[in-house]
């Protein structure tokens, strides 16, 4: 019974945590597989697979508004990417419209969709191709 003055229904917090206040969820159902040297397989040197895993880690322990006020941290359109990146891209995700890098040591980039706070990983960018595209590579 519903108390005079009172409305029943499930209750509905007056301030939801942003997702941008939250912490990365990684979800790594989206990777693609055939991609060549973007594959997420193609990290077969062990110090890679450390310094790939170990910015996750370390981007794990931020949230999201954080990771964003990096500068090498953002979102692009994939149409804006490099050719290698973009292709791959359409040809595998063909509904991703935009997607989001995180920089790891050395240069190289994980690239994913992001979701709410879930990053869903697509490619690792080893040689950082996916830049803002430049005419003269497409």
């Amino acid at each position: 019974m519903v108390a005079a003055g009172k409305q029943a229904g499930p209750r509905i917090a007056e301030n939801p945590e942003s997702d941008m206040d939250r912490t990365p969820v990684w979800c790594f159902k989206r990777v693609i597989t055939a991609a060549g040297s973007h594959r997420w397989t193609s990290m077969d040197d062990e110090k890679v697979r450390v310094s790939v895993y170990g910015a996750l880690r370390s981007y794990s322990s931020m949230r999201w508004k954080e990771i964003r006020r990096k500068p090498s941290c953002h979102p692009s359109e994939v149409g804006e990417l490099d050719r290698p990146l973009r292709d791959v891209i359409q040809q595998h995700c063909p509904d991703v419209e935009s997607v989001f890098q995180l920089r790891v040591d050395g240069g190289g980039r994980v690239w994913g969709v992001l979701m709410g706070a879930t990053f869903q990983l697509l490619l690792w960018d080893p040689e950082h191709e996916g830049h803002a595209m430049n005419l003269a590579n497409n």
